[in-house]
């Protein structure tokens, strides 16, 4: 995952003199901002699809490389910021973890994140239940990129706790899936499986 910052600070000039912002335009023009999965460093050579959050906008995109774009249209002292991740495939699940959807640096709840995998059935043959796994830093709301929805996302109790089911959103336009991560325990960051049966 990666985060691209975009702010609006046109009209002002720093004065080395008065060490302050000198006001230049009270009401400059609304500016377009154009950020691709390229500006994120690390997906400089990474080919797939992203799923993209705007964290001020609460909403999910889907680009269809890295060098499409989303644009946004900010007005004076407008900022928005943007969670990239790559889209993970694996037969008819796409998955792209995003993080905590209230942070402004989203992915920086992820601590690690697990590769899509078939699973195996008893006798040994490629099943149809596709899993994926993380660890995050929680509490709050977590977001991520699903198509389709999940059958189940499983949180490890923690600490000698019985592991339980989390609820969850979706919606299936976007692909936008959202739960809520409880409070950690003896800050033991959360382990969390998601299946698609």
């Amino acid at each position: 995952n990666g985060v691209v910052g975009a702010f609006h600070v046109q009209g002002v000039a720093w004065n080395f003199d008065t060490n302050e912002n000198d006001v230049l335009d009270p009401a400059p023009a609304p500016v377009t901002a154009s950020v691709r999965p390229r500006d994120v460093e690390s997906l400089r050579h990474f080919e797939g699809e992203c799923a993209v959050w705007s964290q001020r906008a609460s909403s999910l995109q889907t680009l269809g490389s890295v060098d499409c774009s989303v644009r946004t249209r900010l007005t004076s002292k407008e900022w928005e910021i943007f969670t990239i991740a790559p889209i993970q495939t694996s037969g008819r699940v796409r998955w792209a973890p995003i993080g905590l959807g209230d942070m402004l640096n989203s992915g920086g709840a992820l601590l690690d994140v697990g590769r899509l995998e078939e699973a195996t059935t008893t006798e040994g043959q490629r099943g149809e239940i596709i899993s994926a796994s993380i660890v995050t830093r929680g509490p709050g709301r977590f977001v991520a990129f699903s198509q389709p929805a999940p059958s189940r996302i499983i949180i490890d109790g923690g600490y000698g706790s019985a592991p339980s089911e989390l609820a969850f959103d979706y919606t299936e336009e976007t692909g936008l899936l959202s739960f809520i991560l409880p409070d950690e325990r003896n800050e033991e960051a959360h382990q969390v499986a998601i299946s698609w049966d």
